[in-house]
């Protein structure tokens, strides 16, 4: 079994080098080590044909780009000659040994001291990068265009219309109410023209169960321009990712590997296709955030391990329930013994679970 590819962490968390350039500031990460942003905005992009051929998005360009104000509050840097997830990319031939990881760990954290904890150790989580991050990304975008390009009637008869639909594609997929998603309100996913769409104040479970819905949309209201040709597209290769992701096992075979491959290439392509006719209408829409960088990744890494191991819906689980039992120990209890309270709750409701009573 070889690592050498799987240089995709670089534990600056995934601050860019010179060879991986795909990288932008982002609302979702201030504060971090990617510094502190000032916009959501789109940078560079990476899109394909309606025949599926992926390209670069240097031929598009006539005119140079760099550092042209799009927001008030900050400007766009875009590098369109830099190829970012074909499969020629430049990012993709860089090669780290385990020697120049041990060498260079790439950050200082504490993490980094633990006896036997190495580069190796850390695998990127399908609830954060493509629930809430790519998938509600796609998502939002789809809503909003919906609302504003296609359906008749002002914002609010056109929201109603959208929940009614969403409603009955539910029905119509036999999907229990218990899975559905919360009727829908403009802050769900965006409130104005001037900020960029994204699927909000939602589960993570929840968003990925969207996804067939939000197929059944996109084909729903797809005609024969580029845009909404690209827009299908997108939500395919979304449907198609998770199914492979869904896969029982610990390792994807390689039926499902190159599928899996297959539709994380084309999903990012046709997402930077409508990033780019965006950027050309001047419409904030279908934004490119550090997660679809680290979207590229996963192909590499499921070669190894199925997507399943690193996912972390059980441990968020875990910790929503403890903060329920929290909330349970708070009333009457004094400060001092909500501890002692907790763990008391938190076994016998082991117990009984355990015991098949609950």
């Amino acid at each position: 079994m070889s690592y050498n590819r799987l240089s995709f962490i670089g534990l600056k968390f995934m601050a860019p080098a010179v060879e991986d350039k795909l990288w932008i500031d982002s609302t979702e990460h201030e504060g971090s080590l990617w510094g502190k942003s000032h916009s959501d905005t789109p940078v560079q992009w990476w899109y394909a044909d309606l025949d599926g051929a992926q390209k670069d998005g240097s031929s598009a360009i006539s005119e140079p780009v760099e550092n042209v104000t799009m927001e008030p509050e900050g400007k766009v840097t875009m590098e369109p000659e830099e190829e970012v997830t074909m499969p020629n990319a430049k990012w993709k031939t860089v090669r780290r040994s385990p020697a120049d990881h041990i060498a260079d760990p790439g950050t200082n954290h504490l993490i980094m001291t633990i006896p036997g904890v190495n580069f190796f150790c850390f695998h990127l989580d399908s609830l954060h990068v493509l629930d809430l991050g790519v998938t509600s990304h796609a998502i939002g975008n789809l809503l909003w265009e919906i609302c504003v390009d296609h359906l008749p009637g002002n914002r609010a008869v056109a929201l109603a219309t959208l929940n009614k639909q969403i409603a009955e594609i539910y029905i119509e997929l036999n999907v229990p109410k218990s899975k559905w998603i919360p009727a829908l309100t403009y802050k769900h996913f965006n409130a104005t023209a001037s900020t960029y769409p994204n699927l909000k104040h939602m589960k993570g479970r929840r968003i990925r169960q969207f996804v067939p819905v939000a197929l059944k949309l996109a084909q729903e209201f797809c005609a024969e321009d580029e845009h909404t040709q690209h827009r299908l597209e997108v939500f395919k290769s979304l449907d198609t990712l998770y199914n492979c992701i869904d896969s029982p096992g610990l390792e994807f075979s390689s039926e499902t590997q190159q599928l899996f491959s297959t539709a994380v290439d084309n999903m990012l392509a046709h997402y930077g296709s409508l990033a780019k006719l965006s950027y050309k209408k001047n419409l904030y829409r279908w934004s490119i955030v550090p997660k679809f960088h680290y979207l590229a990744h996963f192909p590499e890494q499921s070669k190894f391990l199925a997507p399943r191991v690193s996912w972390t819906y059980g441990s968020e689980s875990f910790m929503g329930t403890v903060a329920a039992l929290c909330q349970a120990c708070l009333s009457g209890t004094p400060s001092f013994a909500v501890s002692l309270t907790l763990m008391l709750k938190y076994r016998m409701g082991s117990h009984l679970r355990l015991c098949g009573l609950v």
